[in-house]
């Protein structure tokens, strides 16, 4: 039997219902009136351990006011543990995450509560107030609330340990600078004060509209350090003194440095405090983990039943894509999660489909926030042979028109995917019409025009083109050699190679791309983009100077012109039109107009172009419900978000 207890605490929800807007206040009536009038239940599992006193009871454990989370349908409690096979262990953070806010249902849409109940907005939209739920608690039974934001704030978001340094902005303590318009405004860190134990206000110095959005997105908040485990290990309380910078320096990176202190790396670690539904139980190196239920998980259904439904999830390593498909056809795998590509080649969709009665389980498609196919990223600040070349946009256009995009969804995407180019997509802040389809049609007589008109028009013996050097122009190509970005690039490879660019492909595994795009040795990457994404908070696939192939520029703008490239002028006025401008505007509408305008100029210098814009394919175990394929999914593969709400139905 499942503990039943009475709604509590009217009084103070109705008091952090008062602090919303007339708008938010409604919304919240909305949703809280229906766990208003249910009592709360638990799964079995965490009521007997509660009888022991084992666990605080569930009055004790839950907040006074949790989410409430739609879904399809109501779930109920138990069932077998869902078997995921993973290239990875980030299952932890990206699948089985809390933020303080969520999109509602799709990446870039309407911005739903988290671990903030309700939020208002000041009369000159640079002031949001927040709310935290009362009495949420850290899986290991601490309280959660505005002091956890606050250290947060303080010791990490922006916090250096060498105040004269460069940002930390690819540490956790790059916050600030990662996640502009959530943390960060002008280039400067917001205002966070706290009010009270529950409510705190982030002030910016101007209008600050795609806060919400930014917000929604942060994937470094302070649901991801908790004080109680961190504090001890900060830099700030081991004693140094006051000017031994290179102490604390090495104290941060050893304990805070992104390998040993991001989400990636912390929900890796057992006993780690968490907000998330699921808890990391155990966790075998290069094998796999296993997860179980936060008995202090803050969200309900309408019901009033605590969430997660289901009590275990079970890990499973598999890099070899062929033995991940060898178990999904002898039924041994409830999901599958490949976080920078495709879960399942397109182009086995109809052996996939086949075998659906047999593996049981069914294939599903979402549009997603990722690509899928890969995104190109020309080199302009590369080897120094090519680097004219893709620094000149006619070099660029002629690459993009001269790939047959039909093609290759024909050949490798089953023709269910779109030609499409870094841009917004249909209903996202800044989408323009026929803004994604710009210089994406396949076009190889003016690809050839354009490199003659180059002075490439003088082909050698093998038919590529002669350079104003006297060699032959050839571009080393850095890509994946994963599933269809593999097989994608050898196809373009040979539609440049047939406009007389000689391409020299490097295969690269994926565990070593982040290392090899930092080496100035390749002047193109195939790697995976955010074709769906939501480029408002995801500049860093479009925007020059936070563009992986524009590395020198990076590093000159970060280190404040003490390394790296000067960007030209151009990219600079540019890159300053989206901080100064684009993020500052009045309003929505203004962001909108703004960003509409940044794009089609963004599009115009093809800074970096799409392949193909395809559907996410995944599967579910056929009995399995609340499985998500509608919308834009919030991350790589968002059908296996929010796994709090599934359950089986057998």
């Amino acid at each position: 039997m499942f503990q039943r207890i009475l709604r509590r605490d009217l009084m103070s929800m109705l008091k952090s219902l008062s602090r919303a807007s007339a708008f938010t206040s409604l919304v919240l009536a909305l949703v809280l009136s229906v766990a208003i009038a249910q009592d709360y239940s638990e799964a079995p599992m965490l009521a007997e351990a509660a009888g022991l006193q084992e666990i605080p009871t569930l009055l004790e454990r839950i907040p006074t006011n949790p989410l409430v989370l739609d879904m399809a349908e109501i779930g109920k409690y138990g069932g077998p543990a869902i078997r995921v096979a993973s290239i990875d262990d980030n299952f932890g953070w990206k699948y089985n995450k809390a933020q303080l806010f969520d999109y509602c249902a799709s990446f870039g849409g309407e911005v739903c509560p988290g671990l903030v109940a309700n939020w208002e907005w000041n009369e000159d939209g640079n002031a949001i107030t927040m709310t935290l739920r009362e009495n949420m608690r850290w899986s290991d039974g601490e309280i959660f609330d505005a002091d956890d934001i606050m250290w947060w704030w303080t010791h990490i978001a922006t916090y250096t340990p060498d105040p004269e340094g460069a940002p930390l902005v690819n540490g956790v303590g790059g916050v600030v600078a990662a996640f502009p318009g959530a943390v960060s405004y002008d280039g400067q860190p917001l205002v966070v004060e706290k009010l009270d134990n529950l409510t705190t206000r982030w002030t910016a110095t101007g209008p600050n509209p795609a806060m919400m959005h930014a917000l929604a997105y942060l994937l470094h908040g302070p649901e991801e350090f908790p004080e109680q485990w961190l504090g001890s290990l900060h830099p700030e309380n081991q004693g140094y003194a006051d000017d031994d910078v290179d102490s604390r320096v090495t104290q941060w990176a050893e304990h805070f440095g992104y390998m040993q202190a991001s989400p990636y790396a912390k929900v890796q670690t057992v006993g780690y405090p968490t907000m998330h539904p699921y808890m990391l139980e155990e966790r075998t190196e290069g094998s796999g983990s296993v997860y179980v239920r936060n008995p202090y998980y803050w969200a309900v259904d309408a019901e009033g039943k605590q969430l997660p439904y289901i009590d275990r999830i079970e890990i499973e390593k598999i890099d070899e894509y062929d033995l991940r498909q060898a178990k999904l056809f002898a039924g041994e795998l409830d999901l599958a999660n490949t976080p920078t590509y495709n879960p399942w080649r397109l182009a086995d969709l109809p052996t996939l489909l086949e075998n659906q009665d047999k593996g049981d389980y069914i294939i599903g498609f979402q549009e997603a926030a990722r690509a899928w196919a890969p995104q190109l990223y020309f080199n302009q600040s590369g080897p120094m042979n090519n680097r004219l070349y893709m620094q000149n946009r006619n070099f660029r256009v002629a690459l993009s028109i001269a790939m047959n995009r039909d093609e290759i969804n024909e050949v490798l995407y089953q023709g269910l995917a779109v030609p499409w180019n870094v841009a917004p997509r249909p209903g996202q802040t800044g989408f323009v019409e026929g803004l994604g389809t710009l210089y994406t049609e396949y076009d190889p007589d003016t690809a050839n025009a354009l490199l003659d008109q180059m002075g490439l028009a003088e082909r050698d013996a093998g038919g590529f083109r002669i350079g104003p050097d006297g060699n032959r122009v050839s571009l080393v190509v850095l890509f994946e050699e994963e599933a269809e970005p593999a097989e994608t690039m050898e196809m373009i490879a040979n539609y440049w190679e047939q406009a007389g660019i000689e391409i020299l492909l490097r295969p690269t595994p994926q565990n070593e791309m982040y290392n090899q795009r930092a080496e100035p040795t390749w002047d193109i990457i195939g790697w995976y983009g955010e074709a769906g994404g939501f480029y408002l908070t995801r500049f860093d696939k479009w925007l020059p100077g936070a563009l992986i192939s524009t590395q020198g520029w990076n590093e000159y703008i970060l280190s404040d012109g003490a390394e790296g490239e000067v960007p030209p002028p151009h990219a600079m006025h540019f890159r300053n039109t989206f901080f100064q401008e684009v993020l500052q505007s009045s309003s929505e509408e203004e962001l909108n107009e703004k960003f509409q305008s940044l794009m089609r100029q963004s599009v115009y210098n093809l800074w970096t172009t799409l392949t193909l814009h395809a559907p996410s394919a995944g599967h579910q175990n056929k009995d399995l419900r609340n499985v998500r394929w509608e919308g834009v999914s919030i991350e790589a593969s968002n059908h296996y978000a929010r796994m709090q709400t599934y359950w089986w139905d057998r």
